[in-house]
C-alpha cells in the first residue's frame, strides 16, 4: 500500500508517472528515468520512491514536486498566471463590475478580455468585407469604363470618317461647280479638288481644335480622307495622284 505522501501520484496516470520521472532525473535523481515513455510502470515507479521514505532531502523535493504537480495542472486548467498591478479607480470599476454580474474578479475580467478580442475579429472581419466590397466596385467602375471608351472610340471613328466624306464631297462640288464665293477656279478640276483637300486639311490641322483633332483621328485625318477621295477621281487620274496603288 502506498504511504500517504505518495498519495497524490496515479500509478495509472503515465503522463503523470512520466512527468514525475523527468522532474526527479533534473533534480539530481537520474535512477528515475524512464527510458521509453509508453513503458511506464507506475506501481514500480511509486514502489521506488517509497523506498527514500526516511531520506528528508528526497522528502522534500517529493513534497515540491507535489506542489509543481499541482500548479502545472492549475494552470492546464486555468492558463498561466499573469500578475499585474490595477490603479485603484480601475480596481473600483472592476469591483463595480463583478458585483454587477454576480461574478469574481477574476471571471469578470476574463469576460472583458473575451469581449474586447471578439469584437477585434469582428472589426478585423468588418474591414476585410470593406475592402473586398471596395476592390469589387473599382473592378466593376473600370469594367465600365473601358466599355464606354470603347463605344467612344467606336462613335469618334465614324464621325471621323463621315466627316472625312463629307469633307471630300464638299471640295469635289467645290473643284465642279466652284467655291462659294463664286471666283474662277485655275487649272484641271481634279488638281484644284486635291488641291482644296490639301488646302481644308492643313486649315483644319492649324486651327484651335487641330491638336485635339490629330489626338483623337486614328489614322490621321490626311490618310483618312484617302479613301473617299479616290471615289471622286478617274482611273487615269487616281493612277497618277496614287502611284503603285490597286
Amino acid at each position: 500500500m502506498r504511504p500517504d505522501w505518495l498519495m497524490w501520484i496515479n500509478p495509472d496516470d503515465e503522463k503523470q508517472i512520466f512527468w514525475a520521472s523527468k522532474y526527479l532525473a533534473r533534480n539530481g535523481y537520474a535512477d528515475f528515468t524512464f527510458a521509453n515513455p509508453y513503458l511506464v510502470d507506475g506501481a514500480i515507479f511509486i514502489r521506488k520512491m517509497a523506498g527514500y521514505e526516511h531520506d528528508m532531502y528526497f522528502r522534500r523535493r517529493a513534497d515540491k514536486m507535489r506542489a509543481a504537480w499541482r500548479q502545472k495542472r492549475y494552470r492546464a486548467g486555468n492558463g498561466k498566471q499573469t500578475a499585474f498591478q490595477l490603479p485603484d479607480p480601475v480596481r473600483a470599476d472592476l469591483d463595480r463590475l463583478a458585483k454587477a454580474q454576480r461574478k469574481t474578479k477574476v471571471e469578470t475580467l476574463r469576460q472583458i478580455i473575451s469581449d474586447a478580442a471578439n469584437l477585434r475579429d469582428c472589426e478585423k472581419r468588418e474591414v476585410k468585407e470593406a475592402k473586398e466590397a471596395h476592390k469589387k466596385k473599382v473592378k466593376e467602375l473600370e469594367a465600365r469604363r473601358l466599355k464606354e471608351v470603347g463605344v467612344y472610340k467606336h462613335i469618334s471613328t465614324y464621325l471621323l470618317d463621315a466627316f472625312a466624306e463629307e469633307l471630300c464631297l464638299r471640295c469635289g462640288l467645290e473643284a465642279t461647280v466652284g467655291p462659294w464665293d463664286n471666283s474662277v477656279l485655275e487649272g484641271d478640276s481634279m488638281d484644284t479638288y486635291l488641291a482644296l483637300v490639301e488646302k481644308r486639311i492643313t486649315e483644319l490641322e492649324a486651327g484651335r481644335e487641330g491638336p485635339r483633332l490629330a489626338q483623337l483621328s486614328s489614322p490621321p485625318l490626311r490618310r483618312r480622307m484617302q479613301k473617299p477621295a479616290r471615289k471622286h477621281m478617274s482611273a487615269s487620274f487616281k493612277a497618277e495622284a496614287f502611284p503603285g496603288e490597286p
